[in-house]
């Protein structure tokens, strides 16, 4: 059985559009789930940006496929700073330049760091989405961790583990569990993503009562309280700005006092890959990569212009492989010898 990560995913779709006549390189991959349609990419020349159809019919496989584009920076969003109403989109020439200049400080003795939500990470808009800035820019952000959120992601992967080996409930209802679970893990890769970029624990020091109290209430939710709670109670000296994707919880934080970035993704189901054609390929690799884990085992389907065909299948089982292919992102393709 052959391992493919990322990487090798990447190199092996842009060689398989290197041969095609220059301008003309259209490429279309479609990706199944034992023959129900999950997404498709098209494009039509290696100068052109690349666009993923959502295809599903059923609602619960097309939110999971939303987020599987939400991961990979796909999606449009709209930045809101709730406290002055001002909102700039991700698609617009600016949007970096603005982040950058509200919040990155230039005085060291007065840092602004940023305290991502619990669903910020399972959307993984840091590696996503902000990474694409480029590497310069993203090392001037500053993360603060709450240890919440942590417990959260863990609670998350406890219930969906536990409803995923229920026999008691409906198959469809463990395959969601099951994607779900799949989600946990990887938003787990992005907590270790910002550790690894030099994010720390926004509390060294919590009380052992609050912990308490968070596991009688976890699933009931009361979460986004208590990790906001937790950033009010910080005493790290700076600027807190939180970043969330809960509309209430973002209302909450601001009434609270907290200074805070509302994160909304647009209506569309249309994902934008980018128009340079590397940066292009690598986001396709990393979609393939992430939907193989949340799925499982899925179809590759890829045709050229030139008529070549080729039809792979891909497996992302945590369970089966372990957490190292997880982590490397390596997927095995399950018709290899």
């Amino acid at each position: 059985m052959r391992f493919w990560s990322k990487s090798e995913l990447k190199q092996f779709l842009i060689e398989e559009t290197a041969y095609e006549p220059r301008g003309k390189a259209s490429l279309k991959v479609e990706v199944n789930k034992e023959n129900a349609p999950l997404w498709e990419f098209k494009c039509k020349s290696r100068h052109a940006a690349g666009q993923i159809s959502v295809l599903p019919q059923n609602d619960e496989l097309r939110k999971s496929v939303i987020r599987s584009l939400d991961r990979i920076g796909a999606t449009e969003l709209s930045i809101t700073n709730i406290w002055d109403k001002k909102t700039r989109k991700t698609n617009q020439d600016n949007w970096e330049d603005w982040f950058l200049s509200n919040f990155v400080s230039p005085n060291l003795s007065k840092p602004i760091y940023l305290v991502p939500d619990t669903n910020f990470i399972m959307r993984r808009y840091a590696s996503g989405l902000l990474r694409r800035m480029g590497e310069e820019k993203f090392k001037l952000l500053r993360f603060e961790i709450p240890n919440f959120v942590i417990l959260e992601i863990e609670a998350k992967y406890n219930r969906e583990k536990k409803k995923s080996e229920n026999k008691k409930c409906k198959s469809d209802e463990r395959q969601a569990a099951l994607m779900k679970k799949g989600e946990t893990l990887i938003a787990t890769k992005e907590l270790l993503f910002l550790i690894d970029k030099g994010a720390q624990n926004l509390s060294s020091d919590m009380d052992e009562k609050i912990f308490s109290q968070f596991a009688k209430t976890a699933g009931r939710g009361f979460a986004d309280s208590f990790i906001r709670n937790e950033i009010r109670t910080s005493f790290l000296t700076g600027t807190h700005v939180f970043l969330t994707c809960d509309l209430m919880n973002a209302l909450a934080a601001t009434a609270e006092g907290i200074s805070t970035l509302y994160f909304s993704r647009s209506d569309s189901e249309i994902g934008r890959l980018s128009s340079e054609h590397d940066m292009c390929m690598e986001q396709l690799s990393e979609l393939i990569v992430d939907t193989a884990f949340v799925f499982g085992e899925i179809t590759l389907a890829e045709s050229l212009s030139s008529g070549k065909q080729k039809i792979m299948k891909f497996g992302g089982s945590w369970d089966s492989w372990g957490l190292p292919d997880l982590f490397d992102d390596k997927i095995a393709q399950l018709d290899s010898p």
